[in-house]
């Protein structure tokens, strides 16, 4: 597998929890509260986001810069969350189990190569 990911030119800091490390613990949860709301609602809006970041203590934009720089979240270009790794927005078409618990969701695309994850 690692023979794999360097083909495919992605670096270990991109896998499992290094891929969030980086994050301040209030950054980590916002994006984890972002993960469950796709999970279980659909895409968060702005209002949803900024009300969840205030709750934690921290600035919703500058988190949510973090994570794009991370390359966890990324905003459209209505400043509204496009991507959250690993979910896009839109109208939900793929089913999946994740913990035997199963959901509808689809799958994220890379921002910036346009490809899959």
């Amino acid at each position: 597998m690692t023979a794999t990911l360097a083909t495919a030119k992605i670096p270990p800091s991109k896998l499992g929890q290094a891929r969030r490390a980086r994050l301040a613990d209030a950054e980590r949860e916002l994006y984890f509260w972002i993960v469950r709301y796709f999970a279980t609602v659909g895409r968060p809006n702005s209002s949803e986001v900024h009300a969840a970041a205030e709750r934690l203590g921290i600035d919703a934009d500058r988190a949510l810069e973090t994570l794009a720089r991370e390359d966890l979240v990324q905003r459209g270009s209505d400043g509204e969350i496009s991507v959250a790794y690993p979910f896009s927005g839109g109208r939900p078409h793929t089913r999946f189990a994740f913990l035997l618990d199963i959901r509808w969701t689809r799958c994220a695309r890379s921002t910036r190569s346009g490809s899959r994850r």
